[in-house]
């Protein structure tokens, strides 16, 4: 198993997603960040099993979390989780 972490800006991600979605409902939101924990698990524990996602800044890889994205980089025995994007968003300018 390897562990996770995540970015400043993955961070302030999955702030702004709870944010956005509580505006509607608390309880919806709290759903979305327990979406986004088992994700973060799941990169834990089978960190190679993200699609790839090769961009001009390196190679990502991503899981799904509902309409998110969550990219993350692989570093030895870590996943930096860099970005959690709304998939409707222009993540690829994002990352």
């Amino acid at each position: 198993m390897s562990r996770y972490y995540l970015s400043s800006a993955a961070e302030e991600d999955v702030l702004a997603a709870w944010d956005y979605i509580a505006r509607d409902s608390v309880t919806a939101a709290d759903r979305m960040i327990d979406r986004f924990s088992s994700a973060f698990e799941r990169i834990a524990r089978h960190p190679e099993a993200g699609a790839r996602f090769e961009h001009s800044k390196g190679e990502f890889r991503f899981v799904i979390a509902g309409a998110y994205l969550v990219f993350y980089k692989l570093a030895g025995d870590e996943a930096a989780i860099v970005r959690v994007l709304h998939s409707a968003r222009r993540w690829e300018d994002l990352l």
